[in-house]
């Protein structure tokens, strides 16, 4: 759903999406330190506060609820069922304990990591996330990340509710690969502004040179001075930044000597290379630094591996009249 969302979704939509896509999913980040952002702004949602009248003041966060309507009932404005803390719980007669339930606290950030105590794998990055009360009580009642290994032994033959990440983009069913490629390059064309290209080719190098050193002290300008001309500016600023998403998207889920479906990959090749142009020239601001580290550091290797394998694709790719399936983004 936040992939079709992502796909074909409006642009504040896709923006929420994508956060959310990586909020829960931050395997799919290969940088793995870019996990917030400051163009839209989630928040887990609050735990519920113990219920019971002792403990009423201290607002301890509730851990166990108890399921039986009649022995839950704790005032004539507060309905079952009676969420309580650990401590409220232990001292609570066991005719209520045999009531109780582990409830799931909220988590404010999906580790990287996986968080099995026992684990003995050697690569401990986070494969799947498990939601199942049973796992979760080794981590406080929260969202426990299990690397491959210890997800594989923990799952097999349960009826756990977790979510895997995803690791190679033709392996997915026809779909879900459908709607990833559409994401991908939703993403990547939030990056390419027609007009301030169309402006941008119509002037001479001297001026051109002019106008990024203008919209860099526009960037520095302030916002109550200026508000029509910073907003405009933040728009674009703020798409361009989420088209970073679909780098990682790409680069993360496509190793370069993967072999897919011409049509498929050649067509993300196509908007990979049409945001490239795209983001060339850039302010010297923090989105102009954070799209030039991901070019350096991430598609400049990538693509190179991907010429070396994949050269008669790239080829036909940037021929003046390319293949149908090339014809994405840009002028197509």
């Amino acid at each position: 759903d936040i992939l079709f969302v992502i796909a074909h979704g409006a642009a504040s939509a896709r923006s929420a999406a994508a956060n959310l896509l990586f909020f829960y999913w931050p395997m799919l980040n290969p940088l793995g330190v870019d996990r917030q952002s400051s163009h839209f702004s989630f928040n887990a949602r609050k735990p519920i506060i113990c219920q019971t009248e002792r403990c009423m003041e201290k607002k301890n966060i509730a851990s166990k609820v108890c399921v039986n309507a009649i022995l839950s009932m704790h005032g004539h404005d507060s309905p079952p069922p009676l969420y309580m803390c650990t401590d409220c719980y232990k001292s609570s007669p066991k005719e209520i304990q045999q009531y109780c339930r582990n409830i799931l606290l909220p988590v404010a950030e999906i580790d990287l990591h996986c968080q099995n105590k026992s684990c003995i794998s050697d690569n401990k990055s986070a494969y799947a996330v498990c939601y199942s009360i049973e796992c979760c009580q080794t981590n406080f009642n929260q969202a426990i990340s299990l690397c491959r290994q210890c997800h594989e032994r923990r799952h097999i033959d349960s009826n756990h509710v977790y979510q895997e990440t995803i690791l190679d983009i033709w392996r997915l069913p026809p779909d879900a690969q459908n709607h990833l490629v559409e994401a991908i390059i939703s993403l990547l064309k939030e990056a390419d502004n027609p007009e301030e290209r169309r402006i941008y080719d119509t002037i001479n190098e001297d001026r051109k040179s002019l106008l990024v050193e203008t919209i860099e002290q526009i960037t520095s300008l302030n916002t109550v001075q200026n508000p029509i001309v910073y907003s405009t500016f933040d728009v674009d600023a703020s798409r361009k930044r989420l088209s970073r998403y679909g780098v990682y998207l790409l680069v993360g889920l496509i190793e370069p000597t993967s072999y897919g479906p011409p049509e498929i990959f050649g067509r993300l090749l196509s908007m990979l290379f049409q945001w490239f142009d795209s983001s060339v020239y850039l302010p010297d601001d923090e989105i102009g630094n954070t799209l030039g580290k991901l070019k350096t550091q991430h598609i400049i290797p990538w693509s190179k591996a991907v010429v070396k394998e994949h050269y008669e694709l790239v080829v036909s790719i940037l021929l003046p009249h390319p293949m149908d399936f090339a014809k994405v983004g840009g002028v197509w």
